[in-house]
């Protein structure tokens, strides 16, 4: 909610503080780079070598603060500075905080534990963010919205210090201090991080398509008001919402690499579907259909290669390394994929654009094949094995 609140005040922000769409597009990237380096650096490497909850606590406590500070700016280069530290802290978070639900979940219950944690991801960033927004903006200005932020993250810091407890692998390791390390750069040797990092950048290519030109396809080349727009977009993050934990959960009773390789294909599928469906007369129903099951199979899936399967993957010691990798590098290079598909879509349409979109998750439920199935793994992750 922190991170998305801003998408839904830029109007507001930019006619005050003069922002140019090439402000807004570098405020939204700094973000983006800085979450997906420090992801990296400080949620995987470092919370693996101190302690997950020495990470999360002040993570929380600092990006909530940045978000109360977003409302106090007056230009860009501070905002610019803002956000970019504030990404840093939200992305030193999202590691060890999956990878202490991960263990703690167990096997029969991971998949389950983390698609619920990460479906709260578009129910509040999407569904519940918009709203609050609204009624803000309605009573008081868009500063405001900023400035409450800190209440709900002053209160969620003070629960992860009080009740958060470190997972048995960080505590069995400062018992035994001499303990087997293992090199941070292991993740990088392991047949499963490279390719669920690999779909991930697909995935990313997909979604940021969704999220920049997903209102403009839907009023220029299909030619619907923005009301009727807004509603066939919200029908994505909806699907996102119900896919995230029924598809890992599905995935604690068929297997990992079966529900990727169906996600990948079923989102890729709806979203050509999506794209080439009628011409302009498609009616509302099929587009919202189709955009509803494309948010559910292709959003459904991210716990799976985001999370779930790297943990899987990897000695307990090394998890919230190995998670941060394909986060790490998907938030870093994915912000390019708006500026390729703006200007493929200059040249062949909007459409073109959607096609190549789905297209890229059949190509990733083809590299899913060759994912090593993680749910029979044993010895090596999760208390419950």
């Amino acid at each position: 909610m922190d991170r998305l609140v801003i998408t839904y005040v830029a109007p507001s922000m930019a006619k005050d503080l003069h922002f140019s769409l090439t402000d807004l597009g570098m405020i939204f990237g700094v973000l983006g780079v800085s979450w997906g380096t420090f992801s990296f650096f400080a949620g995987g490497i470092l919370s693996d070598k101190v302690g997950k909850k020495k990470i999360i606590v002040p993570a929380t406590l600092i990006f909530s603060v940045l978000s109360w500070v977003t409302g106090a700016v007056s230009c860009f280069a501070q905002l610019l500075v803002v956000r970019g530290i504030m990404g840093a802290a939200e992305g030193s978070y999202l590691a060890p905080a999956t990878a202490t639900l991960s263990e703690l979940a167990g096997d029969k219950r991971r998949g389950w534990i983390v698609g619920l944690h990460q479906s709260a991801y578009p129910l509040w960033g999407g569904l519940f963010a918009a709203i609050y927004v609204r009624q803000v903006v309605t009573t008081l200005d868009w500063r405001w919205v900023f400035y409450l932020t800190l209440i709900p993250g002053l209160v969620l810091a003070v629960v992860h210090w009080r009740f958060i407890k470190e997972p048995p692998s960080v505590v069995q390791r400062s018992q035994v201090p001499h303990s087997e390390k293992l090199s941070w750069t292991e993740p990088f040797r392991n047949r499963n991080i490279v390719l669920t990092t690999i779909i991930m950048l697909l995935f990313m290519a997909w979604t940021n398509v969704f999220i920049a030109f997903g209102t403009i396809y839907l009023t220029q080349a299909r030619q619907l008001t923005l009301g009727l727009a807004v509603t066939i977009v919200s029908a994505w993050g909806i699907g996102a919402f119900l896919g995230m934990p029924v598809l890992s959960a599905i995935s604690d009773r068929v297997g990992r690499r079966p529900t990727l390789v169906i996600g990948c294909l079923g989102a890729g599928v709806f979203t050509i579907l999506y794209a080439t469906a009628g011409g302009t007369s498609a009616s509302i129903t099929v587009l919202y259909i189709f955009m509803l099951f494309a948010g559910f199979f292709g959003q459904g899936i991210y716990p799976l290669f985001s999370a779930i399967i790297p943990s899987e993957s990897v000695d307990v010691k090394i998890v919230a390394t190995a998670i941060s990798i394909p986060t790490a590098l998907g938030e870093i290079f994915g912000g390019f994929a708006p500026a390729i598909a703006g200007l493929v879509a200059q040249h062949l349409g909007l459409v073109v654009v959607f096609i190549g979109a789905g297209t890229a998750l059949v190509v990733a439920s083809g590299l899913a094949c060759g994912v090593m199935e993680t749910l029979k793994l044993k010895g090596k992750v999760g208390v419950g094995q």
